[in-house]
């Protein structure tokens, strides 16, 4: 260990208290785990805890894996789910082991605006690798890809991608899942997949948009007037069975800042207006 390091060990042993930079952070939690220093450890891992950053989170990750600190593996790995796009375009994203993309791709709480990030990560990370992994590695990873929740353009240039060349019955198997509608976690939507959020100057007649999942916000954004509205475009039970679905904007009503959709279908017996704020990109 550095003698850096070790100072603050050593202030640490003899006052019960230290006040370290953070780039020895991590140094002195090692010199802790190592001399088996039980309370510096405890107090050196909340640090780090503490000022974990998606550009930090896979290196602490490893770092706790060697040394077996639980409580520091959850929280770098709950960064890496949560802020997965930056994490994807960070320095250290291609030197990630394949298991551990493999424990994040198969998350349902991965956070990405949509499954076509998961696959251009993926690609990252494919063409990062000195030599190809094997080929049952590669293919349980793609095999993470939700193609069904792709939108159709995406899909439409699938073929050229080298993993799917490489793996192509896993597209065949996606395709097979989606055309006979059997619940997989292949065509099952990620908890944080929440687009970004909408203005009512945004709102297209013609527009793909999302509403919300969240009933609860849905339904009190229904029931409120928006800022700029003169009224509340209302709450319908029946609006529910159209929560986290995909549709198309009709009518925009100036108004209520609310969106027309076409709703209509064997679940829901008319179209719905939905405010802006309850609506997210496709």
């Amino acid at each position: 260990m550095s003698g850096a390091a070790f100072e603050h060990v050593l202030e640490f042993i003899y006052t019960r208290k230290c006040s370290l930079p953070l780039d020895l952070l991590q140094p002195v939690l090692e010199a802790a785990c190592r001399l088996q220093c039980a309370e510096l450890q405890q107090a050196a891992e909340a640090a780090v805890i503490t000022h974990l950053s998606p550009s930090t989170c896979l290196d602490a990750w490893d770092f706790a894996d060697h040394f077996s600190l639980t409580p520091l593996t959850a929280a770098a790995k709950r960064i890496a789910i949560g802020a997965f796009e930056e994490v994807s375009t960070s320095s250290t994203f291609s030197t990630m082991p394949a298991a551990r993309l493999d424990e994040l791709l198969g998350d349902d709480a991965l956070a990405v605006k949509d499954e076509e990030t998961t696959l251009r990560a993926l690609e990252s990370w494919f063409r990062a690798q000195h030599s190809p992994p094997e080929s049952s590695v590669t293919e349980g990873l793609l095999s993470h890809v939700r193609f069904p929740l792709m939108k159709q353009e995406s899909r439409r240039g699938l073929e050229a991608s080298p993993l799917v060349q490489r793996h192509p019955m896993v597209l065949v198997s996606a395709y097979r899942e989606e055309l006979l509608k059997e619940k997989t976690p292949r065509n099952r939507k990620r908890k944080l997949m929440t687009g970004q959020p909408l203005t009512y100057e945004e709102l297209k007649v013609g527009m793909h948009v999302r509403v919300m999942e969240d009933m609860a916000f849905v339904k009190s954004e229904c029931d409120n007037t928006a800022p700029g509205a003169t009224q509340a475009c209302g709450w319908d039970d029946e609006m529910s069975s159209c929560l986290g679905n995909e549709y198309v904007i009709v009518e925009v009503e100036d108004s209520s800042t609310s969106a027309l959709l076409k709703t209509r279908s064997a679940d829901v017996s008319d179209d719905y207006f939905f405010p802006s704020t309850s609506l997210l990109t496709c």
